[in-house]
């Protein structure tokens, strides 16, 4: 469900319907990839814990692809069950992607064919190494680094584009950033970012060496950054 709560509640002669959209089946993949990065601009990765049943080889995800509109009415028809399948941090956290889907910042096509897509191959072959390398044994420090973040921002200014990947002990801890006195293993963290960076900045090139644009990839923990230059950054769902 989409609509807001106060929409929900409000009369039908106010508000006669409710925005839903639907739960489709992806791979197991898929909804990893989904669930870490938000590569998708329009699907969301359903909770775990909601795939009993399933059966082997599927997961769910939320597809915005696909919204429709329900009339409230059809709803308290004697035959519909009503549950309440997100609750606490989940339905945040599903908030918050709908509203970065439906209002983020837009880039202008240079800064997205030049920069923003070029990064993302980057990002999207380094994390494809790091889950496949982790079951093997240690990742390299690029795709340690890649694989650490949990979610990306991007802000443009001027010809400069800065790329904001978020971290926390967790997804650090998972990358194997973390030694056994749960110190962060601060110079394996900047040799990942530095190589990162670098790849990063060879795939713009490889797309147009003339382009003109600078980027700067930074690393950090959002409770150690101020509102006031976080609110800078758009979220990116790609």
């Amino acid at each position: 469900m989409l609509s807001q709560d106060c929409d929900i509640v409000r009369e039908d002669t106010d508000e006669p319907t409710i925005l839903v959209a639907p739960l489709t089946y992806c791979t197991p993949e898929e909804w990893r990839d989904l669930r870490r990065n938000g590569y998708s601009s329009r699907k969301w990765a359903y909770p775990a814990e909601k795939f009993q049943g399933l059966g082997e080889g599927r997961a769910l995800c939320v597809d915005l692809a696909w919204t429709t509109s329900v009339l409230k009415g059809a709803l308290r028809a004697p035959g519909v069950r009503g549950m309440r399948p997100l609750t606490g941090p989940a339905k945040r956290e599903f908030g918050e992607w709908v509203a970065a889907r439906t209002g983020r910042v837009p880039f202008p096509d240079d800064a997205v064919e030049k920069v923003l897509d070029p990064c993302y191959e980057v990002r999207a072959r380094l994390l494809k190494t790091f889950n496949k390398k982790k079951a093997q044994g240690t990742p390299a420090l690029d795709a340690r680094a890649v694989g650490a973040v949990e979610r990306w921002f991007a802000r443009l200014n001027g010809r400069q584009v800065t790329f904001l990947g978020q971290l926390t002990g967790a997804s650090l801890v998972q990358a194997g950033l973390v030694d056994d006195n749960g110190k962060v293993r601060a110079g394996d963290l900047e040799s990942g970012r530095a190589k990162f960076e670098a790849a990063v900045i060879a795939r713009m090139a490889k797309a147009d060496p003339h382009s003109g644009f600078q980027v700067r990839v930074v690393l950090v923990d959002l409770a150690k950054m101020s509102a006031a230059e976080f609110v800078q950054f758009a979220l990116l769902l790609r």
